[in-house]
């Protein structure tokens, strides 16, 4: 079921046996964004700004801080995860993301096979200390938006 642009998700948390949810015909089509929470060790897949995927993680907990990647060709034409410059890491805008950080991270096997299909050129990711689980905060947080589109 496709959600009207701008309706608030509603969380439906994992149940203490589903290690992940995979739910792509929520949003058929659009830009995919990847969510990483080390507080909360959840991944959150979302496409055009709806909840497709979610499943429980090990997400590494050293200095990688909060970042933003792209999976963006590169001069060999192969696509690879990029670091964009943001705030506080502009000098990181178009680095390469060592290949270790991402060895680091564990999702369930299904998971990564699923997740792995909708990641094309483009793709973002979001890694960060801030909670995504509703118990674990108190305000809403906007991952993206288009001033442009008001």
């Amino acid at each position: 079921m496709a959600m009207a642009a701008g309706a608030a998700a509603l969380h439906v948390p994992l149940a203490e046996n589903e290690s992940y949810r995979w739910t792509p015909e929520a949003s058929p089509q659009g830009p995919v964004t990847v969510i990483g929470s080390r507080s909360d060790q959840r991944v959150l897949v979302l496409r055009n700004g709806v909840e497709i995927g979610r499943s429980r993680a090990e997400v590494p907990t050293n200095d990688f801080e909060t970042h933003v990647l792209t999976y963006a060709p590169q001069a060999d034409g192969r696509p690879r995860w990029v670091l964009v410059g943001v705030p506080g890491h502009a000098g990181d805008d178009g680095r390469p993301l060592d290949s270790g950080i991402l060895n680091q991270l564990r999702l369930p096997r299904g998971f990564h096979a699923v997740v792995a299909e909708v990641i094309v050129p483009g793709s973002t990711v979001l890694v960060t200390q801030a909670p995504v689980l509703p118990d674990n905060h108190g305000k809403g947080m906007t991952v993206m938006d288009s001033a442009g589109a008001r």
